[in-house]
């Protein structure tokens, strides 16, 4: 089978095999709290750096970090890809 066949056959069923999603079932009756209570701690993390105050996170989603792409992200044109800068700004992140 072609490569352009296998593309219109994916286009036609609204197939997108590259993307992907995650997702987290929980049985916990207070998730929904608990994970506001979270996220707003790491939304308030780089105002916390910002006053010499730190926020550490002790879990296993080393590569979730609070980082800063060092320039921004150059947006897709026809006949060239998003560009995305490699360096980061850390504020503070370290992994254990």
């Amino acid at each position: 089978m072609s490569r352009s066949s296998l593309w219109r056959i994916l286009e036609e069923a609204d197939l997108k095999p590259h993307r992907s999603v995650y997702w987290l079932n929980s049985h916990d009756p207070d998730f929904e709290a608990k994970a506001h209570a979270i996220c707003q701690l790491y939304v308030q993390a780089l105002r916390f750096y910002q006053q010499g105050r730190v926020v550490i996170c002790a879990d296993e989603k080393t590569g979730m970090q609070i980082l800063q792409r060092r320039y921004p992200t150059q947006p897709g044109q026809p006949g060239k890809p998003e560009k995305r800068e490699h360096e980061y700004i850390r504020h503070g992140v370290r992994a254990l």
